[in-house]
């Protein structure tokens, strides 16, 4: 009981257990999305080897359960696991109790569930995540309460934890692993901030063990580094002006306890990484996974279609706490290094090389902020507060009210469509992504102004490019000419410039009506000149192939210039009727991310129906078959010679 009071007062113990009972709440309603399914599938894998194998190595259990994605038979290496271990801390006591108890589904179920690969005990083995959600909630509340008391705290809880990606995962995900990430890297947030406040004898340890932990849980969660290095720069600092040189040597040493604490609880993951492949350090998606010259920053924080402000607004509060901190003098010590975070977390996530996420709920990789975040909002809350000066506590209760019932709204909004299949890889219009959010239309807004919350990247887009706001939706969704980051293989549906429907948006100096020419449905130049803008994923182009057309009744035909980025593509003559227009590109110039696409016709007019993009020879597949077989060959050879058995 004591321990429980130690959290505050009772409105503030009920306000906590709210918060816990409106995640539990979300997975009473929606069970199936707690259970094993997707990529959450082979990072319940871990738990399962560890528990009924116990080994850290999957060729066992390849072998006796389900293999979906392939894993057992990989271009680049056998027996992979790209996920990670830390969420199975979580998960294993349900699957050790259940096989101690004998749970029925292991003694008279399919072979699957009698594996433990399936069924109702890897469902409860899963529910660990919920466990991790209810320390993630604990560490935001602690940390913000720290230096900005009980109200403010929860007011960050309520934005971090509820109104931020986490909240689909804390509360469906499970077998995703993100609320567990959350929750570890929380815990080291707090012991940075607990141990500024009051140094204890074995604080770095503690610290060390957090921190290989949350490594763990997803290995670049070691980002959030950061913080216990600026403060141990910090002591450091203070002893060598002090000239205490004793001081300065034991804190020396215990950075370097620290560092070898967090790399013996990091083990775990080394290890696999080793036995599997030989290598210590290593991308397991492939080396083309992060496009550390390339993130696309814009599009991660303000794409229509997967945005983290744009689907999670309310973390502008957290970001502008986080950024008051940094600039107040009483502050900065804590805000400049959570700034940094922030700044740096931001960075490799939109350096991933499907920055969106895939088709789940947008900003999940921003699980390391959560706490940072709730610590940012808390922040704010206490300034907003604090300058209050007409009946500052009912401006508070009022100001949180709204804020809840809105952002509580939009977050259950948001998840329905998530759950609902309304996100697709595919670019999207964002009346479209909207209607099925909140069944509704918002048209007349989206025509007129696009998108309210992508205004910090569409404006600027609108006004570099000469479009409309609106042609940010499909700017900034899933680029075009996209390549597989393993196989450098491409989908169909996202190498085309669809001039008439899905990019119609992206283009310039022509009607907004369709005609027909000859059975094709084109867009006509309105003049002489013309431009548009193709997002490009991949920079390795070999040429275009234009759908373009002329009427009939320009008997002499049109002269087309074209150009591409800062490539000069030559012109062109066009006679009557369709065309299909090849024009291959010198390979000397790359073509990364937004693409300016300009025409110059005279002559006349032309029409414009679609734009498809080609690889260069031999092509990037090509090219990454062969590095992928000399990978799959020395890793299968440093395999085989560590388990001889696997030849049989």
């Amino acid at each position: 009981m004591a321990r429980l009071r130690s959290l505050g007062s009772p409105p503030t113990r009920l306000a906590l257990l709210g918060v816990v009972g409106w995640l539990a709440l979300s997975a009473l309603l929606y069970p199936d999305f707690t259970r094993v399914h997707g990529d959450g599938y082979y990072t319940y894998l871990w738990a399962r080897s560890i528990v009924f194998d116990g080994d850290l190595d999957f060729h066992e259990d390849y072998r006796l359960c389900p293999d979906p994605w392939g894993m057992a038979h990989m271009p680049h290496g056998d027996d992979w696991n790209q996920w990670n271990p830390g969420p199975a801390l979580f998960w294993i006591p349900s699957l050790v109790w259940d096989r101690v108890t004998h749970h029925p589904s292991l003694e008279d179920g399919s072979d699957h569930e009698r594996n433990g690969c399936l069924g109702v005990v890897t469902d409860r083995a899963v529910r660990g995540s919920f466990v991790a959600g209810m320390l993630m909630v604990l560490c935001a509340y602690l940390a913000g309460r720290k230096h900005y008391g009980e109200g403010p705290a929860l007011f960050g809880v309520v934005v971090a934890c509820l109104l931020s990606p986490i909240a689909f995962y804390a509360a469906l995900l499970w077998s995703y692993g993100h609320a567990i990430s959350a929750a570890t890297s929380g815990v080291v947030v707090w012991l940075w901030l607990k141990e500024r406040a009051r140094p204890t004898r074995y604080g770095w340890i503690w610290m060390g063990v957090a921190m290989g932990v949350a490594m763990l849980a997803r290995p670049q969660n070691g980002i959030v580094v950061v913080l216990p290095l600026a403060y141990w720069l910090e002591m450091a600092r203070r002893h060598v002006e002090q000239q205490d040189r004793a001081a300065l040597a034991r804190h020396v040493g215990w950075g370097f306890a620290y560092v070898g604490v967090i790399v013996a609880v990091f083990a775990p993951q080394l290890w696999f990484w080793w036995d599997s492949t030989g290598e210590l350090f290593l991308v397991p998606q492939s080396e083309h996974y992060m496009r550390w010259g390339a993130p696309r920053l814009m599009q991660t924080l303000w794409s229509t279609q997967a945005g983290l402000f744009t689907w999670s607004p309310a973390l502008y509060l957290s970001f502008a706490g986080i950024v008051w901190m940094a600039l107040k003098k009483e502050s900065r010590a804590i805000g400049v290094p959570l700034l940094i975070l922030v700044a740096i977390h931001t960075y490799i996530a939109a350096a991933v090389f499907d920055w969106w996420g895939g088709t789940s709920f947008p900003g999940r990789r921003f699980d390391t902020l959560i706490v940072p975040f709730a610590i940012g909002a808390a922040a704010l809350a206490s300034e907003i507060y604090q300058r209050s000066r007409a009946r500052p506590q009912q401006l508070a209760f009022a100001f949180v009210a709204l804020f809840m019932v809105g952002g509580l709204l939009w977050t259950s909004g948001a998840e329905s469509a998530a759950m609902s299949n309304g996100i697709v890889h595919a670019p999207d219009r964002a009346d479209h992504v909207w209607t099925r959010n909140w069944e509704r239309t918002s048209g007349p807004v989206w025509q007129t102004v696009g998108n309210p919350l992508a205004w910090p990247a569409s404006i600027p887009f609108a006004f570099r490019y000469g479009l409309h706001p609106r042609a940010w939706d499909a700017a900034g969704a899933p680029e075009l000419f996209f390549h597989h980051w393993l196989t450098m293989e491409g989908a169909g549906f996202e190498w085309r410039f669809d001039a008439v429907g899905a990019h119609a948006d992206l283009l310039a100096g022509f009607d907004e009506t369709p005609i027909s020419i000859d059975g094709r449905r084109v867009r006509m130049s309105q003049g002489e000149y013309a431009h548009g803008v193709i997002p490009m994923g991949w920079p390795e182009l070999g040429a275009i192939e234009l759908e373009v057309a002329v009427p009939h009744t320009d008997a002499d035909g049109v002269d087309l210039w074209v150009a591409l980025g800062d490539e000069d593509l030559g012109s062109h003559h066009l006679g009557p009727g369709v065309t299909e227009l090849h024009i291959d590109t010198s390979g000397l110039v790359p073509h990364d991310g937004m693409q300016r696409l300009r025409f110059r016709v005279l002559g006349g007019a032309f029409g414009l129906r679609a734009i498809d993009l080609l690889d260069p020879s031999p092509t990037p597949a090509e090219r990454q078959r062969a590095i992928n077989l000399r990978a799959l060959t020395r890793r299968r050879a440093w395999r085989l010679a560590r388990h001889p058995e696997l030849a049989e």
